[in-house]
């Protein structure tokens, strides 16, 4: 397996594990208010990870640049 054929399968495997687990807690959990983490909660974190990985593939796989 290459470098970047690695780094994809770990990538999926991480976030299918991650969005597994959100599955199971509540929709309040995920919004309820946290100022010293991240993005202030669950869910905005997750869109900023998100975020970040739909650049990055951008970047990488895709090779667009900003």
């Amino acid at each position: 397996m290459t470098d970047l054929a690695f780094l994809v399968h770990q990538t999926q495997s991480m976030r299918r594990d991650l969005l597994s687990f959100l599955k199971t807690l509540p929709a309040d959990v995920l919004m309820t208010s946290l100022p010293e983490y991240g993005q202030g909660n669950i869910l905005s974190t997750l869109t900023h990870v998100t975020d970040c990985y739909g650049g990055w593939v951008g970047r990488t796989l895709l090779l667009i640049r900003r």
